[in-house]
């Protein structure tokens, strides 16, 4: 979704400490911190520790409507 490596804004005043079961980290700070969760075994689930919406990066949002196409239709004003 992000590619190889992506350069994020965020402060910490809380992070990630033990994953739920079957999360993965697909992303960390350079300090170690966890920046991003997915979860594997389902269809779309993914957790970021920053805003991507107060950047303008629109690529999670778009992910998440390009990974259902009934909630892409709902959200399409162009769809039938």
């Amino acid at each position: 979704m992000l590619g190889e490596s992506a350069t994020v804004r965020c402060s910490h005043h809380q992070a990630i400490d033990r994953l739920g079961d079957g999360l993965v980290v697909t992303a960390r700070a350079g300090d170690g911190l966890i920046e991003a969760v997915e979860l594997p075994a389902a269809r779309f689930v993914v957790g970021v520790q920053w805003h991507p919406e107060e950047e303008g990066d629109t690529r999670p949002f778009s992910a998440l409507l390009e990974s259902d196409p009934m909630t892409v239709a709902i959200h399409d004003p162009t769809s039938p």
